[in-house]
């Protein structure tokens, strides 16, 4: 209740609503269902911004035709008009024939409720670059905004993360889990047990630069990916062998040769 509102393109007033009251978290059918809001036309497309606090629509807006810049301040995040609680309904369509345009978000991640039990249960988000949310078979959708993935539970100020005696089958989600908070596998190392394998890993804050990571392969399999990444500007930084099952396994870490986001 009360997040500021701003508009996601450039374009101009073609409706609003000012004046519906605002009310408590129920649901309440009025004539204005949409309770205040902004309809803005971006482009090919028509924007209604819905369920805004009364009173709070930008003055400077308040005109049909008023021009609207990318990012400028359109009101304040109310429940008014037929909702159950404060949130922003944010419909667009298209100017030819009033359809349905999909919103596409330049930036967040999105998961479906039914893999999100409680916080940090699951870090298999899905990053939203510049598409629609997609959609998940019976089950609603989680949407987190920004740039920061929501499952990091690490703080980026730790020099350095240590992890031994990982069981090989959780080793991928651990390696998950931690990378996912901006950290790389700075060094790493398997061992057999009876039978069973283990890993120990050290991880590193990261500089910036690309790296990949293999661990579980053949020795063709090794080689295969070997000269992959080096054909792709990577060098190796790495490499270890141990047995797993009986069989001598592999595993890579390699890393750009200019240390940077870039592949060279």
């Amino acid at each position: 209740m009360g997040q500021k509102l701003y508009g996601m393109a450039s374009g101009t007033i073609v409706g609003f609503d000012n004046d519906e009251p605002n009310k408590p978290g129920v649901k309440v059918e009025t004539q204005n269902v949409g309770g205040n809001y902004f309809k803005i036309s971006h482009g090919d497309i028509v924007a209604k911004y819905s369920h805004m606090q009364k009173g709070s629509l930008n003055p400077e807006l308040l005109t049909i035709g008023a021009s609207v810049a990318k990012g400028q301040f359109l009101g304040l995040v109310g429940n008014s008009g037929n909702s159950g609680g404060p949130y922003l309904h944010l419909h667009k369509t298209k100017k030819t024939d009033g359809g349905f345009r999909p919103l596409l978000f330049e930036n967040g991640y999105v998961i479906g409720t039914k893999n999100y039990e409680e916080p940090y249960s699951n870090v298999n988000w899905s990053t939203l670059k510049k598409q629609g949310i997609p959609g998940f078979a019976g089950d609603k959708s989680l949407i987190y905004p920004g740039r920061k993935h929501p499952y990091c539970k690490y703080s980026k100020n730790l020099k350095q993360i240590g992890k031994h005696g990982i069981p090989e089958s959780k080793y991928q989600a651990e390696v998950d889990k931690i990378t996912t908070c901006g950290f790389y596998p700075y060094w790493i190392d398997a061992y057999d047990v009876k039978g069973k394998t283990f890993f120990n890993v050290i991880f590193r804050p990261g500089t910036g630069a690309a790296w990949k990571t293999r661990h579980g392969m053949s020795s063709n399999g090794y080689q295969k990916r070997f000269d992959k990444f080096k054909k792709a500007g990577y060098r190796l930084t790495l490499v270890d062998s141990y047995i797993s099952k009986g069989k001598v396994r592999g595993h890579l870490d390699k890393i750009t040769r200019a240390f940077d986001s870039h592949i060279s």
